[in-house]
């Protein structure tokens, strides 16, 4: 865009997010510091909002900062991997052909 297109509205509400009910994976990689995990955590708190089943998962055992909002062990919180070893990482991840 050369900033003379004007982009759609986004409605924010939740009742105007989300309504395709079809399974999403958000997956935030990267380095620190950008904003990517309070971001996750807006998508989260707006899915469950509107009553959308949300799996969180934290592979980051150095930093896991959505562990940080969504303590493991509680109802709707983050899983991990057992270590930050690839094995351990492999294993969690649901979609590993390890």
């Amino acid at each position: 865009m050369d900033g003379t297109q004007s982009r759609p509205a986004i409605n924010l509400r939740p009742e105007g997010l989300l309504t395709d009910r079809s399974p999403v994976l958000a997956i935030r990689f990267g380095r620190g510091r950008t904003g990517g995990s309070t971001m996750l955590d807006l998508l989260v708190q707006l899915a469950r909002a509107v009553g959308r089943e949300v799996v969180v998962g934290d592979g980051d055992r150095r930093n896991p900062s959505l562990a940080g909002f969504y303590p493991p062990g509680m109802p709707g919180g983050a899983s991990q991997p057992r270590s930050d070893e690839v094995p351990d990482v492999k294993d969690w991840m649901p979609w590993s052909t390890a």
